[in-house]
């Protein structure tokens, strides 16, 4: 078939590609249209034995389809039920994606520049709209987890990690760019905007990636210089950043490492008012080293709140969902207090204001500190290792996720659940009578759900995939593209990154873009 936009299909393309660059960060409509967009393109085009030709020879594409194709047949198979028929229809924009990209050959340098430097001022102008509209509609940034306002603050921090990696691709190691000075500010100043956006999202997983990647480029840096006095001043900023970051999370960590000992002999069972205290058994919460259901007392508890808040009950339910009672109990342990009538008459006003907004814990009357996220992570391990409930604890119920998937790996180990994985796994948090309903989910895990999918056979085709294609990639490998992988393949163990329209956008397009329409340039 003769191309429909004969001389100009190259431009055609790549306006095509900068639109779709623009238009992923925007929500699920505009990825799924720039999907139908790019095999629309690739249909009028014409040249498909060239376009298949290219194709075959991109041996990372073929990888990257082998995956998509494998989830895709799974699926096939189950027809027609309606979970086969979802579950195939959500994947069709990946396979979209690699299909296409995965056709044509690779950009010129000044293509494959613009393209990237679309992509990253439009999750600048993203950010800056989602961070504006969290502080407008929010008087405290409690709900993180909101910031996105067109994906997951999950899916967000990936898009942001690899768009601070392209600025330092492109600044410090890309000798071919030929940069001009606004391009350089444009970059700089997006890498430090950026910069704040990981920050203030707030994801562990973010955390872990960014400190990884910096640690990478520092090593590379100091490699590069020919000074011993640059290399020497690089990796002195580096330990002491190392450093501070260290002496943070020990901070954080010796309170759930040194807890107070408690000799149950020698306890006091009864107030100075002469009220008894809830028998004492081994804890499981604790705040700033101090047990929770220590020296509880609800009848005086309940006297005082009422007193103090005018509030019918201290048994009655916050704004946050929660009952105000345990957060009582777990703030005043955190000051060390007895839960008791002397120690509630220790609480200040501003006490008693922070446990009505949900807060826990006297030293983080705000969600906006980066420690109290760090403290969080540490709380969640340590009760969930004494035996503390796991619903409402992003960390420790991912534990129950995968162990649930387990099982239904186990059940189904060859060709795995299927389309009927989310039924299949709700079957056993229903026996196991554990996570709340309102809490199933997937494995929240790329790894684990593949397995469970598509069965242990599976999962090793999708290892074996992406050694392929990092393989494959050899050739391109720089900064940009090795911060893709790192960044995808950490993201697989806390996510289900390829499960949504979001995922589909980062690893199929963001991870075709790099990988098939980069041009390779030797020397980078």
């Amino acid at each position: 078939m003769q191309s429909l936009f004969k001389n100009y299909s190259q431009t055609v393309y790549v306006v095509i590609l900068i639109l779709c660059s623009a238009a992923i960060l925007w929500g699920n409509f505009l990825i799924t249209l720039s999907s139908i967009l790019l095999i629309t393109f690739w249909i009028l085009d014409g040249n498909h034995k060239q376009r298949f030709a290219t194709l075959w020879s991109n041996k990372a594409a073929i990888c990257y389809l082998i995956i998509i194709t494998l989830i895709l047949v799974r699926c096939l198979v189950q027809f027609p039920h309606q979970a086969a028929i979802r579950a195939f229809t959500k994947y069709i924009p990946f396979l979209l994606f690699i299909f296409t990209l995965g056709s044509y050959k690779e950009l010129t340098p000044k293509q494959f520049k613009i393209i990237i430097f679309v992509f990253i001022g439009s999750l600048d102008c993203n950010t800056i709209v989602c961070v504006i509209q969290q502080f407008l509609n929010q008087t405290d940034t409690s709900n993180f987890r909101a910031v996105g306002k067109y994906m997951s603050y999950i899916r967000l921090s990936l898009f942001t990690i690899v768009a601070c990696a392209a600025c330092v691709h492109f600044l410090f190691y890309n000798k071919h760019s030929n940069l001009s000075k606004a391009e350089r500010i444009f970059l700089w100043m997006s890498a430090i905007w950026l910069t704040i956006v990981i920050i203030f999202l707030k994801t562990l997983i973010g955390y872990i990636i960014y400190a990884l990647l910096a640690t990478i480029f520092v090593i590379s840096q100091i490699r590069r210089s020919y000074s011993s006095k640059v290399s020497i001043t690089i990796l002195a900023i580096f330990a002491t950043m190392l450093l501070a970051v260290g002496t943070i999370l020990y901070s954080e960590a010796r309170y759930f490492i040194f807890t107070d000992t408690i000799n149950a002999e020698t306890l006091d069972t009864h107030t100075q008012h002469g009220n008894k205290y809830i028998p004492y058994k081994q804890g499981s919460q604790a705040e700033n080293g101090h047990w929770a259901n220590l020296y509880v007392c609800p009848e005086e508890l309940d006297s005082c709140w009422q007193a103090r808040t005018g509030i019918s009950s201290i048994w009655a339910v916050g704004d946050n969902g929660f009952s105000y009672f345990p957060t009582v109990c777990r703030y005043m342990a955190s000051k060390n207090l007895r839960k008791d009538a002397e120690g509630f008459a220790q609480l200040t006003d501003s006490d008693i204001v922070n446990i009505q907004n949900g807060f826990t814990n006297y030293r983080f009357p705000s969600n906006s500190n980066i420690r109290k996220r760090i403290y969080e992570a540490f709380w969640e391990i340590h009760s969930y290792t004494n035996g503390d409930n796991p619903n409402g604890h992003s960390i420790t119920q991912r534990l129950e996720f995968l162990a649930c998937a387990k099982k239904v790996a186990d059940t189904y180990p060859w060709i795995g659940a299927g389309a009927f994985a989310q039924t299949e796994m709700f079957k056993f948090y229903e026996q196991d009578k554990i996570l709340q309903q309102t809490n199933w989910n997937l494995p929240h895990n790329q790894y684990m759900l593949m397995c469970v999918t598509t069965g242990y056979l599976g999962l090793a085709i999708f290892i074996l995939c992406f050694v392929g294609m990092i393989v494959f990639s050899r050739k391109k490998w720089n900064a940009l593209t090795i911060s893709w992988f790192i960044t995808t393949l950490i993201s697989f163990l806390s996510e289900d990154t390829m499960n949504t329209l979001a995922g589909t956008a980062f690893c199929a397009y963001l991870g075709g873009i790099i990988l098939f329409t980069q041009p390779n340039i030797q020397g980078e």
